[in-house]
């Protein structure tokens, strides 16, 4: 709870921010105001776990304004926008819908006792557009992956680069990774190879295997231990990565 100051403390400092120095001048003070940063969630000055309670607690409440909505402008008011935010690519917006889906069904019920099919054509609608979404299979990406895939391709590129500095693989028997990851521009056509996982789990598995061939091949065993402990070690890091996303992706789905 925010309390006012007393009269006697707050004319002091209105009285000390105008003061005037020896040579006439102003003393001027500065302020700066959070609020701006805070709306926008700027992670510097709330955590990611306060946004979220934030999104949670904002969509709960939401869904309770829509069991008191007019059954007659239901529809018109929240059909678009939810089943906008159940196709999202991104999983946050198809969970923070389906928590308002939830509390609306919830209050609904509370509210008036009866089916919520009786209540509004919009149920049913969501009701159809959830189930198909709950019979395909889950999306192949989602938009949050975009910064981990990003890193995943930051370690497959390290790794051969490793080929060439340590391995002394010529980079013309490098192959290129795509400089795009999945999510962050759109695919119009197949002509263009985004990064994926896919192209990760490539890299670390035959493409690793294949240079590496290169490397044994031209030196004695005994000369290649150390070469061939970094490269396994990079090639781990890339595999740990790759297990990282799919673990990811599986809590997102």
């Amino acid at each position: 709870p925010v309390t006012a100051l007393p009269s006697s403390i707050s004319s002091r400092r209105n009285s000390g921010r105008a003061q005037s120095n020896n040579n006439g001048n102003t003393a001027l003070t500065s302020s700066h105001s959070i609020d701006t940063g805070m709306l926008q969630q700027d992670f510097a000055l709330v955590s990611v776990d306060i946004v979220l309670r934030g999104r949670v607690t904002a969509s709960k409440g939401l869904g309770i304004l829509m069991s008191y909505w007019p059954n007659d402008s239901l529809e018109t008011s929240f059909k678009d926008f939810i089943l906008a935010y159940l196709s999202s690519p991104w999983a946050s917006n198809k969970q923070l819908a389906a928590v308002i889906t939830e509390e609306w069904s919830r209050s609904t019920i509370v509210n008036i006792q009866t089916p919520l099919t009786q209540v509004s054509p919009l149920v049913s609608i969501i009701s159809s557009f959830m189930t198909s979404i709950l019979e395909s299979n889950p999306p192949n990406f989602y938009s949050e992956l975009v910064s981990v895939l990003r890193r995943i391709r930051a370690e497959c590129q390290a790794m051969l680069n490793t080929f060439v500095s340590v391995g002394k693989v010529s980079p013309n028997n490098i192959p290129p990774l795509p400089t795009q990851v999945i999510g962050e521009v759109v695919q119009t056509d197949n002509s263009t190879t985004l990064f994926s996982v896919e192209v990760a789990a490539e890299m670390s598995g035959n493409v690793f295997n294949n240079l590496l061939t290169q490397v044994l091949s031209r030196n004695r065993k005994s000369s290649t231990e150390d070469v061939e402990s970094q490269l396994h070690d990079r090639q781990r890091r890339v595999v740990a990565s790759i297990g990282y996303y799919e673990a990811t992706k599986q809590k997102n789905d």
